[in-house]
């Protein structure tokens, strides 16, 4: 997969910020895989084929905080997998403490 920076005249049109969809047990601080990848890419496919232009995500909504660095990477592998080169997508990659054991 080749990676490249957007130019500012590329961010055009519609873009959706979407929220990490999170699975029934994600309310217990003791959870793990607490990311619904289905429904993320559910999301994305429903997005992409409304005519969206573009997605950002975990960025604005305060949830990837809360996230384990795994469960950050595997929804931005979905994200990307689901959009599968169709819009781009912007993922913010926030710092968080580690996990409580």
């Amino acid at each position: 997969m080749t990676h490249r920076l957007m130019t500012p005249s590329e961010v055009t049109g519609a873009w959706a910020i979407i929220p990490t969809p999170a699975k029934d047990n994600a309310s217990d601080w003791r959870a793990t895989n607490t990311v619904d990848l289905d429904e993320t890419a559910r999301v994305v496919n429903g997005l992409v084929e409304a005519g969206i232009n573009g997605i950002l995500s975990m960025g604005t909504l305060g949830e990837a905080a809360t996230m384990t660095h795994g469960e950050k990477l595997d929804f931005i592998k979905a994200l990307v997998d689901a959009a599968a080169g169709r819009v781009p997508i912007l993922s913010a990659q926030p710092v968080s403490i580690p996990a409580i054991p």
